[in-house]
């Protein structure tokens, strides 16, 4: 089993490995060095300071410092991101990069005991095929209300027609 993770010293003969890095692109007001760490300022998704909690380092592999109004990636600290699919999410990214349509979703999502992505599909099923969303009797009594599509549209970025805005919910009784 392969456990490789920077941040700590080997212990043990490990093979060659390949990682994810989570990176985002930051700027900074002030001169910094790469390997420096580095933390987000408040209210912001791209702007970063030496004070604060730290959430990752100037892009190490720069071969100049950053001169205050430049762009660079900032590497995430290792095991802090919470998703990775090439596309990341990180607790100091979440609220603010999530859209409000997202946010709706994956709360109303929640709400019913389903995921996030469990619900779109059963949403392009209907659309597609009219296939109900059934998990046995997880969705009785539940239905999909009609605030549901404009958030769906939001995401999807496509116009449902009229006829498909329904419940697409069901049980097995």
């Amino acid at each position: 089993m392969n456990t490789t993770k920077l941040g700590e010293l080997i212990n043990s003969e490990q093979p060659r490995d390949a990682i994810h890095i989570a990176i985002a692109p930051v700027v900074s007001d002030i001169l910094l060095k790469p390997g420096d760490k580095i933390a987000l300022v408040e209210n912001s998704l791209t702007k970063v300071s030496k004070n604060g909690k730290h959430i990752g380092i100037v892009d190490p592999f720069l071969e100049k410092q950053i001169e205050p109004g430049e762009w660079f990636w900032m590497l995430l600290f290792p095991q802090t991101i919470t998703s990775l699919k090439h596309e990341w999410t990180h607790p100091s990214f979440l609220d603010n990069s999530m859209s409000e349509s997202e946010k709706w979703i994956r709360e109303f999502a929640d709400s019913v005991g389903l995921g996030y992505q469990t619900l779109l599909d059963g949403a392009d099923n209907w659309i597609k095929y009219e296939e109900y969303l059934c998990f046995g009797g997880l969705l009785e009594g539940y239905a999909v209300p009609d605030e549901f599509w404009t958030h769906y549209e939001n995401i999807t970025k496509q116009k449902i027609e009229e006829s498909k805005k329904d419940s697409f919910f069901t049980c097995s009784c």
